[in-house]
């Protein structure tokens, strides 16, 4: 369940936290990539991002000269905390790029692929 509060202007995901039945944790959710791992990693990678509010969002990989290699995710999500592999197995050793790009916010991380 997500909820705007608007006395700290920010989006909260709720969760059980396992007490009783009545009671829930209040989490901010904030956008952005976390650090992808393995990092290094040899063939797959795990790529975690969060998104703040619900929105068109793309997920994808480049190389250093810019030039988009994979589209892992695009398209409407709701705000949330999410998890994808990307599976490098075609590509070679090198240093990419992961961004996440929600139009108004993006956010970008680096990592290594070595075969």
């Amino acid at each position: 369940i997500y909820v705007a509060d608007r006395t700290n202007f920010g989006i909260y995901q709720f969760h059980p936290n396992g007490v009783t039945g009545s009671e829930i944790d209040l989490k901010p959710v904030k956008f952005g990539l976390s650090a992808a791992y393995p990092n290094p990693f040899n063939s797959e990678a795990v790529i975690e991002y969060n998104l703040s509010s619900p929105g068109n969002y793309a997920l994808t990989v480049h190389d250093l000269t810019g030039r988009e290699v994979v589209r892992l995710s695009q398209g409407w999500k709701n705000a949330g905390e999410y998890k994808t592999v990307w599976d490098a197995r075609g590509l070679g050793s090198g240093i990419y790029l992961i961004k996440l790009d929600g139009g108004v916010d993006q956010s970008i991380k680096v990592i290594n692929l070595i075969k």
